[in-house]
């Protein structure tokens, strides 16, 4: 299902628009397009992760759908979809619930899967030959691997016991459990991996800290630098062939400030993306070859219909503009004609390419009366979607009490600690489970 918008005007437009011949307005600006990909006939919703232009295949698009069997349960199954009409196909380990992470240049996709007794996996398959590649993480059922480059090399990271993890690469062909990445920390993760071998990750500094790190092909590891002022805890989990890293940076203090996505030109320059209006977290978890980053941001309405509900979740686009981010409508505001972007609910933007500015995740359904549901979508024209929001380094907890002024400058400001799930556990669950 296709719905055309033109920024945060929302207007349900009809026919289909063709990849090579954009959509566009009168004055030819192209209009964007909210995509909600195909599901199968018991289809309960699912999310884009990945989006790739693969030689000889045209664009691919992958991630996972959960599907309803005949019994009432519903189960996950890792996709690929072939162009943007195109139907889901099931990829990775036959039997298994499971999820796409990633989709190569070369045709290789990598994915995690679970078997019916709860066992883990993961995995490289080639969508041209269907071969299927199970990586060995040892005795350990705790990992994360998700990223790999085109040869099929992946980066992840291993439990070694209760509180350590190990970062470590799994090249095509070798034997044994991957080769462990040197530190000299408490302990390492690593998360994406490029073509000539360098790979992005984290280092723990102790006390449930992390300084973000890259290792080059050799395994000489780089420190990468963190928000002045602060309390060192970064996480790079991502990593383009440009070697520009980015994931997420404590800003403030350790106990009252909050996180934010960041993206790193270099080892030296963090830049911290912010924050949306009475937001209080947002992260990185996809970045484009031309460096644009999408993700979530959450903002925070105490005052809104449903409080108990928490704070509202949404998919965002950081292109090169500073402080601002695009917020992108879900198939249900399109739908209900709803163009308040406080009113637009995701659970994230996964993927994004420059050059053919689109963008993948999941978004609120526009099924009539399914609230809960959230469907598998890619944004055309991504750049032109949604709405351009100002951004704030300042978390809801942080602002001054209604009523009164923010302290002077150089002034002391009275600040609330950390609410109860913006904690790190919280954070690692948000941005390590897709």
């Amino acid at each position: 299902m296709r719905a055309a918008i033109s920024g945060a005007a929302i207007t349900a437009m009809a026919g289909a628009v063709l990849l090579g011949a954009p959509a566009a307005s009168a004055s030819g600006v192209p209009v964007c397009e909210v995509v909600t990909m195909a599901q199968p006939s018991n289809g309960q919703g699912g999310t884009v992760t990945e989006l790739e232009y693969v030689l000889g295949f045209g664009t691919v698009y992958a991630g996972g759908v959960h599907v309803q069997g005949a019994d009432g349960s519903v189960s996950q199954q890792p996709v690929v979809w072939r162009g943007i009409d195109g139907e889901p196909r099931r990829v990775g380990p036959q039997g298994m619930d499971g999820v796409v992470h990633e989709v190569r240049l070369s045709g290789r996709v990598s994915g995690w899967s679970i078997d019916p007794q709860g066992r883990e996996y993961a995995w490289v398959q080639s969508l041209r030959t269907g071969r299927l590649r199970m990586l060995d993480v040892g005795v350990t059922e705790r990992f994360w691997v998700q990223h790999i480059n085109d040869r099929g090399a992946a980066a992840g990271s291993v439990w070694i016991s209760d509180t350590e993890t190990e970062a470590r690469i799994w090249e095509p062909g070798a034997p044994g459990s991957g080769r462990a990445l040197p530190h000299d920390a408490l302990d390492a993760q690593a998360w994406d991996i490029t073509n000539d071998g360098r790979v992005a990750g984290s280092v723990g500094l102790g006390e449930f800290r992390y300084q973000a790190v890259t290792w080059s092909a050799d395994g000489t590891l780089t420190r990468l630098a963190s928000n002045p002022g602060s309390v060192v805890d970064t996480s790079a989990r991502l990593i383009n062939e440009r070697g520009e890293a980015a994931g997420h940076a404590l800003w403030g203090d350790q106990f009252t400030g909050h996180y934010e996505a960041a993206r790193w030109r270099t080892p030296t320059e963090l830049e911290s993306l912010g924050l949306l209006p009475d937001g209080g977290f947002s992260a990185a978890l996809g970045q484009s070859e031309g460096g644009w980053i999408v993700g979530v941001a959450e903002h925070w309405d105490p005052g809104g219909a449903e409080p108990d509900l928490g704070p509202g979740i949404h998919a965002v686009l950081w292109t090169d503009e500073v402080d601002h981010v695009r917020v992108l409508p879900s198939p249900h505001a399109v739908a209900n004609g709803i163009d308040d972007w406080r009113q637009w609910q995701s659970s994230g933007a996964y993927a994004v390419d420059t050059r053919l500015d689109q963008v993948g995740g999941s978004a609120q359904s526009a099924l009539p009366g399914d609230a809960f549901r959230f469907d598998p979508v890619v944004y055309l024209h991504a750049s032109q979607c949604g709405e351009r929001v100002p951004t704030t380094h300042t978390a809801h907890w942080e602002q001054p009490p209604p009523g009164t002024t923010a302290a002077p400058t150089g002034a002391t400001q009275a600040v609330s600690p950390r609410p109860e799930g913006y904690d790190r556990a919280a954070i690692e669950e948000r941005v390590s489970d897709r």
